[in-house]
């Protein structure tokens, strides 16, 4: 008797999933299966939580979420990042299935998700046009950032830098509505990375073309 053909899964399969614990998700029909994380891993998204959330606490404009979530943008897709970002007017609807924009993706990485977060998800972010997706290596000390159009990521190591840059808002210019105490805790040398982010989401808004590519990669990805 040959082996049984691998279960293709849509999004509404796995959303039937018992709820057991473990984190399910689908891209493309393959599922994706998830136990409860390290608690090293939940420490590190919790200080990644709070670095990101004192940065976006100046720019209404967005809001951070977290898993669980049912981020879905085709019938075989269904993810649950770690941590993303996604504009406050589409959190508002309070419907899963109209936060379709997202800014950033971040995902810790654990010995379980090493190859989904580095290939299956992180093919299927820049497939849909993601302007930003961090794979967190903690253990390792560094940051993956991923864009688009990139074939390597740029690294980020665990570093001090000596000079701190003036906190900037959207538009590129100083922020006057903050101290340097309101910048993002240096406890996993972030700032380089939300700097990074911060640069993305300018060109975003000023309308330089990020948000076009977007839009277009997500149509190819839903036709």
């Amino acid at each position: 008797m040959g082996m049984a053909a691998p279960l293709y899964y849509t999004a509404e399969m796995v959303r039937a999933l018992p709820e057991d614990g473990h984190r399910y998700e689908t891209v493309h029909g393959e599922l994706l299966v998830t136990p409860a994380p390290r608690v090293w891993h939940q420490v590190v998204v919790e200080r990644l939580r709070d670095a990101l959330g004192n940065y976006l606490a100046r720019h209404p404009e967005w809001q951070l979420l977290a898993a669980p979530a049912d981020i879905s943008w085709t019938s075989d897709v269904l993810v649950q990042p770690d941590l993303f970002v996604v504009p406050i007017a589409e959190v508002r609807t309070l419907d899963w299935a109209r936060l379709r924009h997202l800014d950033l993706v971040v995902e810790v990485l654990s010995p379980t998700t090493a190859r989904a977060d580095r290939f299956t998800k992180r093919r299927l972010y820049q497939e849909v046009g993601i302007p930003a997706y961090w794979i967190v290596a903690a253990d390792e000390h560094l940051v993956e950032i991923w864009t688009p159009e990139a074939s390597l990521p740029r690294i980020e190591r665990d570093r001090v830098s000596g000079v701190r840059r003036a906190p900037q808002t959207l538009s590129g210019s100083p922020c006057r509505s903050c101290s340097d105490r309101c910048e993002p805790s240096g406890r996993l040398r972030l700032l380089p990375v939300i700097e990074h982010f911060a640069s993305l989401a300018r060109q975003d808004v000023r309308g330089e073309g990020l948000l076009e590519k977007r839009d277009a990669r997500f149509q190819q990805a839903v036709l």
